[in-house]
Formats: structure tokens, sequence, C-alpha cells
């Protein structure tokens, strides 16, 4: 065995690990520096402690921390995998030698040399955190969508982008696309008939109608990546529509009505033998007699064929389009007479169900035609949208970075550039990388294993996952891509001699060996571990570091609903909650277990601590009303619970007091919103108070507002109360929407009574709310009506991160407790299936026949029973997919447990699903689980253990802490300092001197606005590429000046965009400007600090230099202008010498001893004018600089 070892983060450890030795040959495999290496870790085997590891020895191995990018899948895990690499890099700083030396052999192993060179390397240990600070770029630890956005702004040009961009937020996401397709569908119907929008959206009307159109809108939009990888493999989008026939069998030039005949003509009763069979089933009993007239109308030349048809068709078939069985095609007197009927019939069967699927691939295929040429132009739409707001939504961050290392015009060029700044990738929670992620991964790595790429030296790659904690399938993660990229990087680093470790951890530093035997029992079916795992042999069975110590696995009986009955009471609430509801009574149950585990009494076996409310964890599979319910009683008890962990913002209670707030300062006559708003935090007024003031006196008509008014004569309390509405009510007319309720949440208090009233999950939705409130006030004509109704038709969810510091009860999703672990787990399980029909896709991926391997599937659109066979068997591999994806959330839930897991669960009456998680744990385990009885003797619970635990002694109470002193200091009753006033200058946003007034009426004044606005887009286009071209080749820029130009100036004449790259051109080319653009210079360079006045006034400078060139003996700050008419040569505005006047002062302090030269480059002539020492020194004067 090998030594006590902690992996495990930052939890409470109160039992001993036991590591093997095999286990720390592994860890330091996988986090040595010189080999790539793919990690498959069992849940808590501490997979963020090797990578962790991994980065430290990277730093310590001499690896600048700019050359290390790792890659999470959420910010917490980039925060936890941040704040571990930087908290022992601090902790080494202040060890002495001997320590230093026993931290560096724990995480590398012994070392023999005690030489200068280990002299040198415990020196180096020790500047490491100071280095991963301060170098420049810092160490990268960031989620893979943070990379995407970094690699986009530094090269936008290649991405075909317009420079700056801004992401789109999830509500203005869905306002693009909401308008995006009515804008399309008004556009579509205007169309004169023929067009082919017009009739693609007629085929939709005729087939699915309106409402089921915008859903099948919304998921071709959510799949335009699919769509476009199509449009790319086959050309166009008639291409596209071309291979789906081919997916779907559908021959070219196929049409409805010749398989309706073909379907009609059968081949087995022809016109003879039917004319006989309809004279025997007439004269038979009543069942060959409707066969009878199902016969005669399917031959009747005046029915239209598709009736025809119907009636052919249930003949054979019965209304659910099944098969008819044998005695109720025709009876034994009718076979009797026709004993080849039956076999002839049978034959009809398979012909006719051959067709019908071949009428519905061609229906399909027609449908998703039609669908998928009014959905691309809505995808086009707004994909327009977004580029005239110089957005990106944030799917287009993965998509174009992919797209930009897979370019071949770009993708050389960026990986270049690239491949001089990263020389190892470390990928996080790599199980959940969707496919484009792993093409980003891929085309950033091409260099590490093509021998020596752009330089010289040991560059590695890193994954750690594990595929059984799959579970973001709706994200786009696929598990095989996790086995099938380990395989992939082996092979490239095999190829070329490089080292490369497949290591395994089965070590769980987090659970007890009883609840980890319980996972392993759970999934001992092989069948089990084949839904798990891409390879079932890769399952590892899990082992326990805390030795011995003893942990729980309690499954409580499914609480199945009673039979309904109708209410005594017929006026009572339908929705109204009671305590017989399954849901309420395992709540009500839950509450007891945690009361009971909260006792002062209690230790917990394993530890022999008491537990917190911290350390417990109420897992669900969804959201819905148990949540509601355990929350509800959670805090009826008085339990601390952090509350949801996310939700609609508008069914918080604390938004619908502030929107009820709203509407009662808008519409005073609202009776309801007032009463409401009375009843909140705000006012806190009792249902007595209510009744009180609506029924006493109160007028036949009277709002209560009126009667809170009359009240307020004789009340005091109801004249604060009318007081207060009413100084808000006078705010709201003159404020916008943030403003007022800022006032009222800080200044008044308002924030104070609902966290009181509601506890801390209030403070995030009342965050959430403000934040909405200003954005509305950024919007145009804020207005507190106008937010409030934006706020109801589309309210946005919010995520809270629960704070595991808080000593909180957290109710969560199996989704969200990814990553967290709890020393006691109440698994929830809502008794469903795994699978569900609503859940089914809109669209389904389709294999093109003949396509070269990797070539792209084609979307198609499923109609549920419509669909044929090859959809329904797609469909069927979604369900069995989502089915898998059920069992790896199980065993992510049963793994957060460290010491108790309770299995329980409710269902509805018909019971729970035989595949739901209770039901699979309760098959697996309930055979060797010892029985718990009440005193009736009913069987209440089921315990599971091992038996191998020995129960660690209790922990001695905590000592009491001493009653802190009541006597306050005496400066809590002084006024706090005057804090001086001080100036913020951003020199950068200075205008230029006003323009002269221009003559003329409206027309004239907006030409004028229409110029100036022309010229500021000119200036910063200009700017952008005279930023950015000159980090290109030479041979480059034009091409990507000519695209940028093409986004941001797509409205210009041509002659107006060739006009200004003619004019960077010759900036970029003038001899005299070469110092300005060369090697080593910087664009755009942000400069922030402070100075003094001469009054000792502080001002603080924000301000962007446009070029600085820095040399040994100087430094030149160039400022361009892009006016068409430049002031003479030695007379610049004094507005531009003052900006550069600032500029020179902070500058001269950052580089002392050196000379800080200033200049400024008019574009339209090629002209440098250097600012005079004395001008500037004359203008820092006049700007009272001391």
């Amino acid at each position: 065995m090998g030594g006590r070892h902690h992996p495990g983060g930052d939890r409470p450890v109160t039992s001993p690990f036991v590591v093997p030795a095999e286990t720390i040959d592994r860890q330091r495999r996988a986090s040595a520096p010189e080999s790539s290496a793919w990690v498959s870790a069992n849940a808590g085997s501490g997979k963020t402690w090797v990578l962790a590891r991994r980065v430290i020895r990277l730093l310590l191995a001499g690896t600048p921390a700019s050359r290390i990018l790792c890659l999470t899948f959420t910010k917490a895990a980039a925060a936890t995998m941040s704040n571990r690499v930087f908290a022992e890099l601090g902790r080494w700083t202040l060890l002495d030698d001997e320590a230093l030396r026993s931290a560096i052999a724990e995480v590398e192993g012994p070392a023999v040399d005690r030489g200068p060179r280990a002299v040198a390397r415990l020196d180096r240990a020790r500047r490491l955190f100071a280095e991963a600070i301060e170098t420049p770029g810092g160490l990268k630890i960031q989620t893979i969508h943070a990379f995407c956005e970094r690699i986009l702004q530094q090269f936008p040009l290649e991405a075909d982008l317009g420079g700056h961009f801004d992401i789109l937020d999830e509500r203005l996401e869905r306002e693009l696309v909401a308008a995006a397709r009515d804008a399309e569908l008004v556009s579509a119907s205007r169309a004169p008939l023929g067009d082919p929008v017009a009739d693609a959206l007629a085929i939709l009307l005729d087939t699915v109608g309106e409402f089921a159109l915008a859903g099948a809108l919304d998921a071709v939009i959510a799949a335009r990546d699919d769509l476009r990888n199509a449009l790319r493999a086959h050309g166009d989008l008639d291409g596209v529509i071309a291979a789906i026939r081919a997916a779907l069998a559908v021959p070219d030039g196929e049409r409805d009505a010749r398989l309706v005949a073909e379907m009609l003509a059968s081949p087995e009763f022809p016109a003879p033998v039917l004319a006989e069979l309809i004279d025997t089933f007439a004269g038979s009993g009543r069942q060959d007699a409707a066969q009878a007239e199902r016969l005669r109308r399917a031959v009747a030349p005046t029915v239209p064929a598709n009736d025809r048809l119907a009636a052919w068709w249930s003949v054979f078939f019965t209304n659910a389009d099944a098969p008819r069985a044998t005695r109720s095609l025709a009876t034994k007197a009718v076979c009797e007479r026709h004993p080849d009927f039956l076999d002839r019939a049978a034959r009809e069967t398979a012909r006719l169900q051959r067709l019908a699927d071949a009428r519905a691939a061609l229906a399909s295929a027609t449908t998703t035609a039609a669908l998928l040429r009014l959905g691309d132009r809505v995808v086009g739409r707004y994909e327009r949208a977004k580029r005239a707001r110089g957005a990106l939504d944030f799917d287009d961050l993965v998509t174009r970075t992919a797209d930009l290392l897979s370019r071949s015009d770009a993708a050389a060029w960026v990986q270049y550039k690239l491949d001089r700044g990263i020389d190892h990738i470390l990928v996080d929670e790599a199980q959940d990388t969707s496919p484009r992620q792993w093409a980003i991964v891929h085309g950033l790595t091409e260099e590490f294993f093509a021998g020596e790429g752009a330089r010289l030296g040991v560059r590695t790659v890193f994954a750690v996952g594990d595929e059984k904690q799959s579970i973001y399938s709706f994200q786009g993660a696929e598990p095989r891509r996790f086995s099938e990229s380990r395989s992939t990087f082996a092979a490239r680093a095999r190829a070329v001699d490089r080292p490369f470790a497949d290591v395994q951890l089965n070590l769980s530093f987090r659970s007890t060996d009883d609840v980890l035997a319980a996972v392993d029992r759970v999934f001992e079916d092989p069948a089990l571990r084949a839904r798990l795992l891409t390879d079932p042999s890769d399952y590892g069975t899990h082992a326990a570091a805390r030795a011995g110590a003893p942990g729980l696995v309690e499954i409580w009986p499914m609480i199945v609903a009673d039979k309904e009955v109708e209410p005594d009471d017929w006026a009572a609430p339908l929705d109204r909650a009671t305590t017989a509801a399954p849901w309420m009574r395992l709540a009500a149950r839950i509450a007891d277990e945690i009361e009971h585990l909260l006792a002062p009494g209690f230790r917990l076996e394993g530890t022999g601590r008491p537990l917190g409310p911290r350390d417990i964890v109420v897992l669900v599979r969804k959201r819905g009303v148990f949540v509601d319910a355990i929350n509800r009683v959670l805090k009826e008890r008085g339990l601390a619970v952090a509350g949801h962990d996310r939700l609609r913002l508008t069914d918080h209670i604390a938004v619908a007091d502030l929107m009820a707030l709203g509407r009662t300062l808008l519409l005073p006559e609202d009776d309801l919103a007032l009463a409401s708003v009375l009843k909140c935090p705000l006012f806190d007024r009792s249902d007595d108070d209510l009744v009180d003031l609506a029924c006493t006196d109160r007028r036949e008509g009277e709002s209560l507002t009126a009667a809170l008014h009359r009240a307020a004569d004789a009340s005091p309390a109801w004249r604060a109360v009318a007081s207060r509405l009413e100084d808000w009510r006078e705010r709201a007319r003159r404020l916008p929407p943030f403003e007022l309720y800022a006032r009222i949440l800080a200044a008044d208090g308002g924030r104070r009574r609902f966290v009181a009233r509601l506890g801390s999950e209030a403070e995030d939705v009342l965050d959430e709310f403000l934040a909405l409130a200003a954005a509305a006030d950024r919007g145009p004509a804020p207005s507190l009506g106008r937010f409030l109704a934006d706020l109801e038709a589309d309210a946005p969810e919010i995520k809270r991160e629960l704070d595991e510091t808080r000593d909180e009860l957290r109710v969560m999703t199996v989704h969200g407790a990814k990553g967290l672990e709890a020393a006691v787990v109440f698994l929830v399980d809502p008794g469903s299936g795994p699978v569900h029909a609503a859940h089914d896709p809109t669209l389904v991926r389709l294999a093109v026949p003949d396509s070269p391997p990797g070539a792209p599937p084609v979307p198609v659109w499923s109609r549920g029973s419509a669909d044929p066979a090859v959809v329904v068997a797609a469909r069927a591999a979604h369900r069995d997919a989502a089915s898998a994806e059920y069992l790896r959330l199980l065993y992510v839930a049963m793994t957060r447990a460290a010491d108790r897991l309770y299995v329980c669960g409710f269902a509805g009456v018909r019971g729970a699903s035989p595949e739901c998680w209770h039901a699979r744990i309760a098959e697996r385990l309930l055979p060797d689980a010892e029985e718990v009885t009440d005193a009736a003797g009913t069987v209440v619970a089921h315990r599971w253990r091992t038996g191998r635990g020995i129960p660690r002694p209790p922990e001695p109470p905590a000592p009491a802490v001493a009653a802190a002193n009541p006597d306050l200091p005496a400066w809590i009753d002084r006024p706090p300092p005057v804090v001086p006033t001080i100036l913020r200058a951003t020199p950068s946003a200075h205008p230029d001197a006003p323009a002269a007034k221009g003559r003329g009426g409206p027309a004239a004044a907006a030409e004028r606005a229409a110029r100036r606005e022309l010229e500021r887009l000119r200036g910063t286009l200009a700017h952008r590429l005279l930023e950015v071209l000159p980090g290109l080749a030479v041979d480059r820029r034009r091409a990507a000046a000519t695209r940028f130009l093409a986004a941001r100036a797509a409205a210009w004449p041509e002659d107006a965009r060739t006009g200004l790259l003619a004019e960077v051109e010759s900036v970029l080319a003038a001899p005299d400007f070469a110092a300005v653009f060369a090697a080593g210079s910087r664009a755009e360079v942000p400069i922030v600090g402070r100075l003094v006045a001469t009054d000792a006034t502080p001002i603080e400078i924000s301000g962007r230099i446009d070029r600085l060139a820095i040399t040994a003996d100087a430094v030149l700050l160039v400022d361009f202008k892009t006016d068409r008419r430049p002031p003479p040569v030695g007379a610049p505005p004094a507005s531009h010498v003052e900006q550069l006047a600032l500029y020179r002062v902070l500058l001269a302090r950052l580089f002392p001893g050196r000379a800080i030269r200033c200049a400024l480059l008019w574009t339209a002539l090629q002209r440098l004018d250097e600012i005079a020492p004395v001008l500037l020194d004359a203008a820092a004067r006049r700007l009272a600089l001391s």
C-alpha cells in the first residue's frame, strides 16, 4: 500500500485515505509533463486534482504559463481548477527548502539530485506563482466558449467577422429568431403562386398547420449547423434536397398519384377474383358484409382514388394501421369457398405495407424539402440580423472557430500563429465535448504530432473524463467521441514516436465502499455496461480510498398515488396541493429524515462528525411539483435551503410582487395587483388587513386604491402605505424602470424585506430582475409599461450556482449536481420511464447512400406516425441513445453520495415504470438488503451494506465560542471621511471640434447628420484596418480587407470601399511610416492611470492608443485621424494635442529616461505630424496637471 494522499479538493477530511502505490503511479504517469495522456477516471477519483497537478508539473518543467491551455466545460470548473493551481503554487512560496522539497516530491516522486540544479529548481518553484499571474496572457484556464471567443477576437478578418462583436444573450437570441421567422412567413405568404418559398409554405400549412410549423422552423434554426454542413457537402439547397430523397430511397420523378394507382392495381386480386369475393362476402354474415362494402367502394370508378385506396387499405388493416387478424379478414365460410384467400391476403398486406412506406417516404421528402426551403430563408434572415448588430450567438463561437481552423484559405495562417503560442492542451470533462468542439481540439493540435511544427520542444495533449458521466447530449455531446479521440491521438503519437499514456483511475476519494459497491452491483449486468460505455470492458470496478469507512444505501418503497376521488368541497381550487399527494407525502418523509440527520446527537458513521445542512443534497431528474413541495416543506420546518438552482424569472414570488407593484403604479384601478402588493414583503399586510380594507364601508364600484386613500385618513398605518405608493407612482412617471426599482429595493429597503421573508435565494433573483431593468433602460424609449409587457411575454430562465460554502440544503437536478458531492444524497425518482415520445427530435439525421466516409448526414423532418420506416428507425435509435443517457444519469446521481444514499420516489395511480431508477436499484440491491419495519410491522425501508465498514468514533463536540463583546467601537458613530471627488477623463473618446451649424430645413439637417454618420463609420473602419492588417502577411492583406469591408460596409458604393482600402494600403506602404508599423509595435493599446491636478484633485485616465512603438531610447505614440480636410502643418487642433499630452504624462512614468514622442497620422494625405514638445507641455499646463 502507498501513503495517505488526498486529491479530493476542499471537502473536510475526517476519514483516512489509503492509496495503493499503483494508484500513485497512475496519477504521476497521467501528470507527467513530457507525455501526452488520456485519463479515464471513475467518479470521485480526483480528475481535477490530476489535471491541476499536470499544470503544476508543466510549469515546474519550465513551460511558460502562456503556452498552457486548459479547456473546461463550465465557468465553475475553470474557477475550481484555477484556484487549486494557484493555491498550491502560493503555498510553495512560503515553504522552507525541506518542506518545498517534500511538496515537489509528492507531485513528481522522490528526487535524488540535491546539487545546484536542485537548488535552482527550488528557486523556480517559488517563482511559479508570480510567473503564472504576471506573464502576459497568463495561465489560460477557460471554458471552450471563452477560448473560442478569444480566437475569434484575435482573427476577426479570417473568421469573416467585422472587427468587434458582441455575444447575444438568450433572450435577445430568441427575439431575433422569432422576428426572422415571422418576417419570412409574412414574406412567403405575400409571394406569388409558383414562387418556391410560397409553394413551400402552402405545402407545410396543408400538411401540419400553423402551430406545428413554427416549432419545426425553430428546430431548423437550432440545427442550422447540420444544415450548413449539408449545404457544404451537397453544394446548395437543391443538392441537399436531392440527398434527402436518396436517403429516403425516393426515386427521381416519383409522384404520389403513381403510388396510389399502383396500390390500387393489386396483382393478387384481379377484377374477376374481386367480383367473386364481393358476392361471397355479401352473402355471408355481418362481418363479411362489412368487408364486401369496403371492396365495392375500393373498385367503384366514381369514387376518388384516395378514397378508394382508404377502402382497399381497410380491407387488410385495422383503424390503427395494424394488419388484420385472420378471423377479422374473413369468416370460415368465405375461406372454404376461396381456400387461397388468406395466402393472397398475406401477400397483398406485405405489398401494401411496402408501397405505403414508399408513400410515407415521398411525403417525408416533400415536406422536409418545403421545411428546409423555408427554414433556410429564416436562418438567412437571422444571420443577417446578427451581422447587422455585430453579434454572435453562443453556438456561433464554437462553429465559427471550428470553421476557421478547418478552412483551407485561413487554417494554415491561424494554426501557424497559434502554433507559436500553445505547447500543451488539457481538456477537462472530455466526455461532454461535442464533435464540433473536438474538431477545434484536433485543429489546435494539428502540428503537435507533425514532427517539428513551428517550434522544437515537447508538446502534449491531455484529456480527462469518464464516458459513464456523459449526460449532456442536448448540448451536442456524443459519448463515443471520448474513446474515438483517445484512439486517434494515441495513433498520432505512436506515428511520430511520442509517449502516450492511457491511464484509468478507479480509486474514489469521495464515497465509502458501501456506496461504491452498490453502484457496481446495479451496473453489474453486462447489458447495462454496454449501454454506459462504447466498450463495456472499459468499466473499471470502483475502489474506495476511505479504508474501512462504513456507508449506507437505503431504499424506500415507492409512494404510489391513491385513486382519485371527487372532493367533498366542490368549490375547492382544482390545483390545491394536498398532503395526500404522493410528492407531498415523500417531501414530508424526506424532511423528517433530514431533521433526524441534523439532530444534535447524530454522528455520521463513516466520519464520526455531525452533519450540517450543506452536507445534504436532494437530487431529482427534472424540476416539477416535487421540487416545489420539498422546498416548501423544508422552509416551513425552518431548515436552511438554498432554493431553486434554475427557474423562470417571473415564476419567483419576489418578481411577481415587483411586477404587481409596477402594474399598480401604472394602473391604480387594478385591485388584484394592489392586493398582491399590500401582502408582499414591501408592506407585509395580513389577510385580515386586506379584508378590512376591502369590505369596511366600501362603496359600490369603488377601487381598492380609493378605499386605501379613505382608510389613510383614519389610520396612520394605512397613511404610511398610501404615502409610499404615491411617492413611487410619482417616481414611475419620470424615472426609467431600472432607476425606479433600484430606488425601491435599495434606498427604500425593499431588498432587505424580500430577503428577510424569502431567504438568500431572493438575492440572485432580484439581481437578475434589476439587470433586465437596466437592459430595458438602454433600449428604445424605456418605459415601465413596456418593460413589464416584455418581461411577461418572454421571461428569462435564470441559473443559480448554488454556493457550497453556505450552510444550506440543496435541491437540484442531477445535471446541476454534476461535479458536486455531498455526505448524504436523497435520490428522488418520479417513476417515469427512460424516454417519452414527447422528447423525440423534430429533425432526425439520415446517412446518404454511397457517400464518402465522414460525409455529414442530412436532416429529415420526423412527423410521428406519418414517418417512413427509415425515419422510424432513426427515431428509435435516438430513443435508445436517450435511454442509455438515462442510465448514465443514474450513475452520476448515485456517485454524488459520499456516505449515505437514500433512494426514494413517487408515482401516479398506474405505478412506476419497470425501467425507472428506483426499480433498477431495487432489483439489484433488495435481495441482500435488511428490511426496516415500523411499529405496525410495515416495511418502510431496505438497508443495503457490504458489512465491511467499521464506524469511526464520534468527534468531540466543538468548543463553545465565547459571545462577542457587545460594546461597539467608538468610530461607529463618527461620520465617514470625505472622499475627494475624482475626475474621469476618456481622451480617446474626445470629440472633434463641433461642426458648424448648417443652413436649410430638416432635409438639409438630415443630410448633414447622415454625412457625419458616414464619416464616423469610415473612421471606425479605417482604424480597424490599420489595427489588424499590419499583423497579416502582405500578400494576404487585400483579400482580408476586401472581405471585411464587404461585411461591415455592404451598403456603401463599390468606389467608396475601394477608396478607403486604397487609402489604408497607401499608409501601410509609405516608407515614412515604417517605424509606426514596424515589427514589435502594438495596435489599440489600452492605457489607464491616475494623475493629480495642481489643486490635488485626482484625475483618472482611461483611453486607447492607436499605435505604440517602443525602442530602447524612445516611445512613439501615434493617433490616427481620418478627417478628409486636415488642418495645416504646424497647427494641430487643441483637443488632439491635449489628448496626446495626457498619454505622454502617463507614458513618461512608465518609461523613465526615454523620450516620449507624439504624432498625428492623417490618413487622407498620408501625413505624419509630430507634435512639438513645447506644445505638449503647454497643453499639460492648460489641463492643470502637476
